[in-house]
């Protein structure tokens, strides 16, 4: 859920306040099972869950979601960013309005949400265009398209930086299933990808 405070430009307005939960394809999932379809981190870090306990609900998390279609498993519950085209010192005087507002989780590509609304708007795989989601896929061995790899292509960091001189965003990504297993990306204010998933050797996958 994320919750908004609004402060009006006139001081004789009064200040709001809103929340709303964002849509995703989990929240949806839950409210029809009743239940988180996926494993909560306590049970995957706890002493007491045992390895056929943890391995059963990944294999249940797993199939639930390609049986719903879900797509995305991330609950972008973890952080949100404010990014677009005037930030950054060197935007000077920019005063378009093409900001965004994402939220974030390690396990799936940034959700956009529109203010002061807070109204889920979709997934932002940051594609400019030229560099596409179903362009890079597009460009892979047949073969590479089915394997456990593809899931965390969109995937990003929770806690990504904007650069305070030229505004451009800066993030990395993990691949558990290919390597390199650790990726980072710089992308313009403008949406211009400067460096994409550009590979760091760190031996093997790691948290």
């Amino acid at each position: 859920m994320l919750h908004g405070v609004l402060f009006p430009a006139s001081a004789d307005d009064p200040t709001t306040y809103t929340n709303r939960h964002l849509a995703t394809p989990l929240l949806t999932l839950t409210l029809l099972l009743l239940r988180s379809p996926i494993p909560s981190i306590a049970l995957l870090i706890s002493p007491l869950s045992s390895l056929h306990r943890i391995v059963t609900a990944i294999m249940q998390a797993f199939f639930i979601a390609v049986r719903a279609q879900m797509g995305v498993l991330s609950v972008a519950n973890t952080n949100v960013i404010w990014w677009g085209t005037g930030l950054g010192s060197e935007a000077g005087g920019d005063t378009t309005t093409d900001h965004r507002l994402l939220a974030t989780c390690e396990s799936g590509p940034p959700l956009e949400v529109r203010v002061p609304e807070l109204e889920t708007v979709d997934w932002d795989r940051l594609d400019d265009g030229a560099e596409s989601l179903a362009n890079r896929r597009g460009e892979w061995p047949w073969w590479k398209r089915w394997t456990l790899s593809r899931v965390q292509e969109d995937w990003m960091t929770a806690h990504p930086r904007v650069d305070p001189i030229d505004g451009s965003l800066i993030f990395y990504s993990t691949q558990m299933f290919d390597a390199p297993h650790a990726r980072y990306s710089v992308i313009d204010r403008h949406g211009k990808h400067l460096i994409w998933k550009k590979g760091i050797d760190i031996g093997r996958a790691k948290m």
